[in-house]
C-alpha cells in the first residue's frame, strides 16, 4: 500500500526501524484511521514534533491521483454478484466520504462512513446495527483484520475473515474464536453465501 510505505519511508528517516516492526504495528492500528494510528506510532517513538510535516507530506501525497482508493476488481464483481441476487449490503469505511465517493459505487448509500470510529470496538459496531436497523444474526461481516472481526462477532454477527499477505492464517488462529469462517478471495466467498443461502442460514 502506497500510505504504508510513505508513512515507513518517512518515520524510518528519522528514527530507523525494521519494516516487520512497522508492519506488526500496522496490522494492530488499521481499525483506527489513518492519522490517528500515525499519531500514535509517532508519540510512541517521541517524534510528536515531526507529526505536523508528515501530515502535511502525507495529504499533500492523498490528494494526487496515486493515493486515490483502489479497489480489486473481484470486489467490484461482489458487489454486481450482490446486486444480481438481491443480497444487501453496507460497506464500513474509515476513509473520508469524499474518497469513497471515487470509487463509482452504485450504491453510494451503502457507504456506511466509520469516520474516526475504531473497528476494533464492539460499541461501534452495535451503533451500526441501530443506525441500519438490521438483525445482526442475518448479517456476514467480512474484513481482514480480526480485531475488527471480533468486535463485529462480539455484535452478532456472523463473521468471515479474508486471508491476504498482511493478515494470514497465524492471526485467524489468535481470534478463532470470534471468527467464523475465512476465505482467500472474494469468488471463494460467493461460494459460502451460496452455501448459507441454500441452507437459509443467513439472508445478508
Amino acid at each position: 500500500m502506497v500510505a504504508q510505505q510513505f508513512s515507513y519511508d518517512f518515520i524510518n528517516s528519522l528514527e530507523p526501524i525494521p519494516f516487520e516492526t512497522f508492519q506488526s504495528y500496522f496490522k494492530l492500528a488499521t481499525c483506527f484511521s489513518q492519522e490517528q494510528a500515525i499519531a500514535l506510532f509517532f508519540t510512541s517513538l517521541g517524534l510528536d514534533n515531526e507529526l505536523p510535516r508528515f501530515l502535511k507530506e502525507f495529504k499533500s501525497l492523498n490528494s494526487h491521483k496515486n493515493m486515490t482508493i483502489e479497489i480489486d476488481n473481484k470486489f467490484l464483481s461482489f458487489i454486481d454478484y450482490c446486486d444480481k441476487n438481491d443480497l444487501k449490503y453496507t460497506i464500513f469505511s474509515l476513509a473520508e466520504p469524499e474518497r469513497m465517493q471515487k470509487l463509482g459505487l452504485r450504491a453510494v448509500d451503502a457507504i456506511y462512513p466509520l469516520r474516526d470510529v475504531s473497528k476494533a470496538n464492539t460499541s461501534a459496531f452495535l451503533r451500526v446495527i441501530s443506525d441500519l436497523d438490521i438483525d445482526p444474526g442475518q448479517w456476514i461481516y467480512i474484513d481482514d483484520n480480526p480485531l475488527a472481526l471480533r468486535a463485529g462477532k462480539r455484535s452478532g454477527l456472523h463473521t468471515v475473515m479474508m486471508l491476504n499477505d498482511v493478515f494470514t492464517i497465524s492471526d485467524y488462529h489468535m481470534y478463532s474464536d470470534y471468527i467464523d469462517h475465512t476465505v482467500e478471495n472474494f469468488p471463494e466467498f460467493e461460494r459460502y453465501i451460496t452455501v448459507l443461502r441454500t441452507r437459509g442460514s443467513h439472508a445478508t
